[in-house]
């Protein structure tokens, strides 16, 4: 204890069930207190309160934080689809380019599956989006 403070020499018997020891000892560990007495003391008195604000605050923290990576993962899945498109359109690109007899259903079915691919990355986007608001 500190200089100002007083010295605890006054003792509170309290009696409770296994249920509400298991509770209190949970609500302890969660605010990082040491003892039981600390707990109890802090709860009667008040200052429990900013220990509870500072883990509510951590804790939202923690989320963004993990909200950010799988953004990032997402992000990462999509640059990636768009550079194998990107190659696929070049592909596509050189060989109609590069022969006199193209063959149409091939050029078709290459289109029909960079749209399919741009749908998606679309839909992956909107659900990134709504997951932020």
């Amino acid at each position: 204890m500190g200089k100002g403070e007083d010295f605890r020499d006054k003792r509170i018997y309290i009696r409770v069930s296994m249920a509400e020891l298991t509770e209190m000892n949970t609500q302890r560990r969660r605010v990082g207190d040491d003892s039981i007495s600390d707990y109890i003391r802090k709860t009667a008195l008040g200052s429990i309160d900013k220990t509870l604000d500072r883990y509510e605050a951590v804790k939202a923290q923690h989320q963004d934080y993990c909200e950010y990576l799988q953004f990032l993962a997402v992000f990462r899945e999509i640059k990636n689809e768009l550079a194998a498109q990107g190659n696929n359109l070049n592909q596509l690109t050189r060989k109609v380019n590069s022969e006199d007899a193209i063959d149409k259903q091939y050029v078709i079915d290459r289109i029909k599956a960079l749209e399919k691919v741009n749908e998606e990355i679309g839909s992956r986007i909107d659900s990134i989006r709504s997951n932020g608001k």
